[in-house]
């Protein structure tokens, strides 16, 4: 009897091994962690948010190497995720309460635009809303999922809230009407991941968290150029105490890595208005 011609799935063992090893450290973490912390001591939340590719994983790996901070990252299957959202509310809680510090930390940048929300549901936690230059975003989305930004805006004004998921929540009409005026088929991958940069960065004035004291907005380029005193500011936000280590691994190679395409001068504005808008609120709450 010949081979069989039909080819059996791949397993990933690479992910598979990665991810067993992540949770080896974990627990190794997790141990050493409950054993200086007293178990019967306060602990709060904190929500690390903002657009994808803005450097919110930079900033959740390096307060972690904080030992008063324990963070959930974004997965997709996780205790704290699911398909990359935030599991509910009493799940959270017990995390919280049985987490081996001080200080918990999420990143869960899929529902960035339920940031009010999440500070009302959950009593003393604060958030960081991180943001980044609309131009390095959208060059670092297009080489990270090259047409899914695209994908987005066509859903948009299709109305396919299905394929939206959480993309399509709360969106004003406003919003909506933008992504129909400039939409097209054959539209730069860059100028439709502009727009869902412009479409994410939004909530951050429309939830009214600029006017939150337990919402502090931080910029990617500060932190990664400006040396230590925005790390130690956001970290003394985060009730935790800042040493240089932490930030060694911090570098500024990624602004401006690559040149951005001229793309619809109507998006241009947009974006050019949102990143003033919040640079201008960065520097008067600095």
């Amino acid at each position: 009897m010949g081979r069989r011609s039909s080819v059996l799935p791949r397993i990933p063992w690479g992910a598979i091994r990665n991810e067993a090893r992540e949770r080896a450290v974990r627990s190794v973490r997790w141990l050493r962690a409950r054993r200086s912390f007293d178990a019967r001591g306060a602990r709060s939340a904190l929500f690390v948010v903002g657009c994808q590719r803005s450097g919110t994983n930079m900033l959740a790996w390096t307060l972690e190497r904080a030992p008063g901070a324990w963070v959930h990252h974004e997965h997709r299957w996780s205790a704290a995720f699911r398909e990359y959202r935030l599991r509910p509310t009493p799940v959270l809680e017990r995390l919280i309460a049985r987490a081996p510090a001080p200080l918990v930390v999420f990143k869960p940048i899929c529902d960035a635009h339920l940031t009010d929300r999440l500070l009302a549901r959950h009593a003393g936690s604060r958030a960081v809303w991180i943001f980044r230059r609309y131009a390095d975003v959208a060059n670092s989305s297009v080489r990270n999922w090259p047409g899914h930004s695209r994908d987005i805006l066509r859903w948009i004004v299709e109305g396919d809230t299905d394929l939206l998921g959480w993309r399509g929540e709360r969106l004003a009409p406003d919003a909506i009407g933008f992504v129909r005026e400039v939409y097209r088929p054959e539209m730069p991958d860059e100028a439709a991941a502009a727009v869902f940069w412009w479409l994410r960065n939004r909530f951050f004035f429309e939830l009214g968290l600029d006017r939150d004291p337990r919402v502090q907005l931080v910029r990617y380029e500060a932190l990664v150029s400006d040396g230590d005193e925005p790390f130690e500011r956001l970290f003394a936000f985060a009730g935790l105490p800042f040493e240089p280590r932490f930030v060694e691994a911090v570098f500024e190679s990624s602004v401006g890595k690559s040149p951005f395409p001229a793309i619809d001068p109507r998006i241009t504005a947009r974006c050019d208005e949102l990143l003033s808008r919040l640079e201008q609120s960065h520097a008067e709450h600095r």
